[in-house]
């Protein structure tokens, strides 16, 4: 597995796992499908021409050369101290246990801690418990819950 920067070259192939992140059995009743997909792909369109310095956008390689993943990243403050953290927006793999998300994770890990980020942080959706899992065998801990109230 092999890990690089994300081109221009890559988009076609980013966009084809965005739908993976908008399943139903992980998208809130408040957004469509469609309004999920377009959104991301949006970013992450955006993300391929700014991807330096505080931001990183990379995908997986796997052996035969073909693409298996991608990650997006980039640093915020935090809140209460001001300092540089890392913050995971986005991440999709074409299918599980072939190492992609294990290897995007531990790049973008090193790339905050190059960046001197105390820590990395991400969002995940409470109904997605294989991400959960994912990320729990990999250290993360629940931060805080986000509370939401449709008006």
């Amino acid at each position: 597995m092999t890990i690089r920067p994300a081109t221009s070259d890559d988009i076609a192939f980013i966009e084809s796992l965005v739908p993976r992140l908008a399943s139903p059995s992980v998208r809130p009743p408040y957004y469509t499908e469609e309004q999920m997909i377009d959104g991301t792909r949006g970013h992450l369109r955006d993300a391929v021409g700014r991807s330096a310095g505080d931001e990183l956008l990379i995908v997986a390689v796997a052996s035969d050369s073909s693409l298996v993943g991608f990650l997006w990243a980039n640093t915020d403050r935090d809140y209460f101290t001001g300092e540089t953290h890392g913050y995971i927006e986005e991440i999709a793999v074409s299918k599980d246990g072939l190492g992609a998300g294990r290897a995007l994770m531990e790049v973008a890990e090193a790339w905050a801690r190059a960046r001197k980020c105390r820590y990395i942080s991400l969002s995940v959706r409470p109904t997605n418990s294989h991400a959960k899992s994912f990320y729990a065998r990999r250290g993360y801990e629940l931060d805080v819950e986000r509370l939401l109230k449709l008006l």
